[in-house]
């Protein structure tokens, strides 16, 4: 059984910590802290899988990813579906509930916002990344395989990109194939980043670059107006949102990987078990839906800013799997 790389471990407990405090009441309050969030714990989640991604074609790809994505995602929908079928034999739901659950489940979409043809079908929640994963690791294994030179690789990655962002701007596609696409640039620079051992070189920097590099990442999350959303392909400012995000998870793993976290051995556990956490977010997320729980009427019994506290693990948390080969 090969090792498991405790800093990476790390890494994705924080991210998973950060999604959380991204969707905390209080987040909102706080001026851009929401934006900074935003700006990389997602792409930090891709990066890592990219990491750790094989060279593979397209049927064995299909066959690994399903077995790591969509087994897991098809698992959860049932655990799903059974909830809510016990909840309607409690009388806590209505019968158009099932419904509702199977056009998310089928359909799997990560967000129903803007305009785009089809953005108000119900969104399946936080498992839109696993679909996400399925077809960005798919794609990038294949890329990784069969393009040897690295102009074809970025005219693949421009092309898949920008296929999946321009044309969710006028059609929201199923089970989340365009968060997918729109994931192959972060993925195929995980791969790189542990090709060129990026993570280490990245602490070798003259500090003085290293805290250039953080100011202007700093001025973006000031000055942009709304936060990179992988969920729904938001790429508003794209060019200058990509290589930041990416700036800001290699110091977020530089940082991982620097400092002894042996203490903070609940981080190691949270990063090993994240599938466990996102199904049960999950069945929680929804078994509140399905009985229209009123998440303010904690309020009446919870003085802020405890009633906001335990809102935290019910209002969206997106989180990712135990996805990488080591």
């Amino acid at each position: 059984m090969n090792k498991r790389i405790e800093y990476i471990d790390v890494a994705k407990a924080i991210g998973i910590l950060l999604v959380i405090l991204g969707h905390c009441y209080y987040t909102a309050k706080v001026p851009h802290l929401g934006t900074a969030i935003y700006s990389f714990h997602m792409p930090l989640f891709f990066i890592i899988s990219g990491m750790f991604l094989k060279p593979i074609g397209l049927k064995d790809g299909i066959i690994k990813y399903s077995k790591a994505y969509l087994k897991p995602y098809s698992i959860i929908c049932l655990l799903m579906l059974f909830n809510t079928f016990v909840l309607f034999c409690l009388k806590m739901a209505e019968s158009d509930v099932f419904k509702v659950d199977l056009i998310r489940i089928v359909f799997g979409s990560g967000s129903n916002e803007d305009k785009a043809l089809f953005h108000d079908i119900p969104t399946v929640g936080p498992i839109w990344f696993l679909l996400a994963l399925f077809w960005g690791c798919a794609l990038s294994s294949v890329i990784k395989k069969n393009v040897q030179s690295s102009l074809g690789t970025l005219l693949w990655v421009f092309v898949l990109f920008f296929a999946g962002y321009i044309s969710s701007n006028y059609v929201r596609l199923p089970l989340s194939i365009q968060m997918g696409m729109c994931s192959v640039p972060f993925i195929l620079t995980g791969g790189w980043i542990r090709q060129y051992d990026a993570v280490e070189r990245f602490g070798e920097l003259n500090k003085l670059l290293i805290a250039f590099l953080v100011i202007i990442w700093l001025i973006a999350v000031l000055t942009m107006g709304d936060a990179l959303n992988m969920a729904n392909s938001r790429y508003r400012e794209g060019i200058v949102r990509i290589p930041l995000s990416i700036i800001a998870t290699l110091f977020c793993l530089f940082l991982c990987k620097k400092y002894d976290f042996r203490i903070l051995s609940w981080m190691k556990w949270l990063g090993k078990n994240t599938l466990y956490v996102l199904a049960g977010h999950q069945l929680l997320q929804f078994s509140l839906q399905s009985v229209n729980f009123d998440y303010d009427r904690l309020g009446v019994i919870l003085p802020p800013p405890s009633y906001h506290l335990f809102r935290i693990p019910c209002t969206g948390v997106s989180c990712c799997c135990d996805w990488c080969d080591y």
